[in-house]
């Protein structure tokens, strides 16, 4: 028998911010997008095919104004439709496939979760530049 935990990953960076979309409108291949805490960033491409990775490095400037933009979520702005293991955007789902998902704080919590930032704002628009994927 397996332990899993014994054989379990080294586990240590987390995810500030994921987006998913349709990569450049062709609806055969969907990319996600998962933004570290690092500054790292992951582009998961799955299509009708083969699955596709790419890894790069967020542009410095903006990498800092989200992170800034991130001490304190305000009230207002919904959970994700994270739930439990259904990190990754759902691209069946048409409500949520193209979500933006950020971690943190919201007053009055002591756990950081992931939450949903309102369409156009700074927070939503530095995830997508940073992304690159619409």
């Amino acid at each position: 028998m397996v332990n899993l935990k014994k054989n379990a990953p080294k586990l240590g960076v987390g995810v500030l911010a994921r987006y998913g979309n349709f990569y450049r409108g062709d609806d055969d291949y969907f990319t996600h997008c998962l933004i570290l805490e690092t500054g790292d960033c992951w582009l998961l491409g799955q299509g009708l095919q083969e699955v596709h990775v790419h890894v790069f490095k967020a542009a410095a400037s903006e990498f800092r104004r989200l992170k800034s933009q991130l001490t304190i979520i305000p009230a207002a702005w919904p959970s994700s439709s994270y739930d439990g293991y259904n990190f990754i955007t759902d691209v069946e789902n048409p409500a949520t496939r193209n979500e933006v998902a950020v971690i943190g704080m919201q007053p009055g919590n002591t756990v950081a979760s992931y939450f949903v930032p309102p369409p156009g704002s700074p927070v939503e628009t530095l995830v997508k530049t940073i992304a690159n994927i619409d």
